[in-house]
């Protein structure tokens, strides 16, 4: 169970019927304590949806260079494996992540994201929570 104090709504959008729920990772790649992760898996038995998980590669992110990013998809692949064990399906696509969270949110009957800590990301939340 995930603490009320940990849940914030982006926007003042309901569920609707869709297909999936789509959790949008992006300051938390990983499977083990992700908070946001645990609260998504909950909707998604809740609901009775399956779980689609989402991750946007931006090929020019700050400052990162080839070995962090080389470090970044040694990871995502142990999160897609983790993930696949437990019959979610994680997507990464190379695309910048609020493009990518707002297609995949057509189809979704709710998206769920991580907090986001640097500017950029909080950018990003604002852009997908009003354009979703």
């Amino acid at each position: 169970m995930i603490q009320n104090e940990r849940i914030k709504s982006l926007n003042e959008n309901q569920e609707n019927k869709g297909e999936y729920i789509l959790y949008w990772m992006q300051s938390s790649p990983r499977s083990h304590y992700n908070h946001a992760l645990e609260f998504a898996v909950q909707k998604s038995r809740d609901i009775d949806l399956p779980l689609l998980c989402f991750f946007g590669l931006t090929s020019h992110f700050l400052e990162a260079n080839q070995r962090h990013y080389q470090f970044l998809l040694e990871g995502l692949k142990d999160t897609q494996n983790a993930l696949g064990d437990k019959n979610i399906q994680l997507i990464v696509w190379d695309k910048s992540p609020e493009i990518g969270a707002v297609e995949l949110s057509q189809e979704a009957s709710l998206t769920i994201t991580d907090r986001g800590y640097m500017r950029l990301q909080r950018q990003w939340q604002d852009e997908v929570a009003k354009n979703i």
